[in-house]
């Protein structure tokens, strides 16, 4: 189990007095290109934080990072309303960067077991694939890809509109805290507060606590 965080925090303000996140052309799936833009220079941190079980079966969140993923912008350039365009203007705006937890460098003590993924670095994916399972596949799509090269997937669009956590900064606070019991002037309380209660409602968690009550130590 895991919380991620995002460090972007200045932009919020701006962001959560803008009145629409969509166009207003009434095509939800078009960007308002209104939104107010960062500037070249910005930097986006996402933080991946674990959540254990600790001895009375509780869900616990730790400062262990496991892994944080950056973002820097060396440019700004406007983008177009289609959502994810990958090969649109703004998709070589950025440069990806992400550092992974190592269980000997953690165990040592050294830089807090966190290592550089390198630029070539493959692996198979297994963020957003979609139930596939790339050892039955015999799609090229489904094989080892480069890490850093898949993160423009998902965040080509141009400055703000490729960081997908804008979408919870722009809900209003209140509809927000009456989902989670009110922590949304803090974004990291907020955060494992969604994502404990979202653990404690699925099946495979329940059946563990049952299994954990039912044991006879």
């Amino acid at each position: 189990m895991r919380r991620w965080h995002t460090s972007a925090s200045w932009v919020r303000c701006p962001l959560s007095e803008s009145p629409r996140l969509i166009s207003d052309s009434g095509r939800p799936e078009l960007l308002n290109l209104a939104l107010p833009q960062f500037p070249v220079g910005t930097q986006v941190a996402l933080v991946r934080q674990a959540i254990v079980i600790d001895n009375e079966g509780k869900l616990v969140p730790t400062g262990l990072t496991e892994s944080v993923q950056l973002r820097v912008y060396h440019a700004i350039t406007p983008g177009t309303q289609y959502m994810n365009y990958i090969n649109g203007p703004s998709s070589h705006d950025q440069d990806f960067f992400e550092f992974r937890m190592h269980r000997p460098e953690l165990l040592a003590q050294h830089s807090g077991g966190l290592v550089a993924v390198s630029p070539g670095e493959k692996e198979f994916a297994t963020f957003s694939t979609h139930g596939m399972d790339v050892f039955e596949s015999t799609t090229p799509l489904h094989r080892e890809t480069v890490i850093l090269a898949r993160c423009g997937g998902c965040h080509s669009d141009s400055g703000i509109h490729s960081v997908q956590s804008r979408l919870q900064w722009m809900k209003p606070s209140g509809r927000v805290s009456s989902q989670i019991g009110g922590n949304h002037g803090d974004p990291i309380a907020w955060e494992t507060e969604v994502t404990i209660t979202r653990k404690q409602r699925q099946p495979g968690f329940n059946l563990l606590r049952e299994l954990w009550e039912s044991a006879p130590y």
